[in-house]
């Protein structure tokens, strides 16, 4: 699975849904997750640190594109 060359590792499914952009899929599994009494902060935490990943690599790609 791949989205500006950021990689799956660890075969999270929410890693794999975000990094897709796949909105419907990332509540399904919160949800599923919720359900199963996972703590809130937990899941939270786990997508803002995919957020962080996906955040880093568009800037790299953006900031070795720009040409001055």
């Amino acid at each position: 699975m791949m989205l500006l060359g950021v990689v799956a590792v660890g075969g999270s499914d929410i890693f794999d849904a975000l990094v897709n952009l796949n909105e419907d899929r990332v509540l399904s599994l919160v949800r599923k997750k919720l359900e199963a009494g996972e703590d809130p902060y937990l899941i939270l935490e786990e997508c803002r640190k995919v957020m962080t990943v996906v955040g880093e690599k568009f800037e790299k790609e953006s900031t070795s594109s720009t040409s001055w």
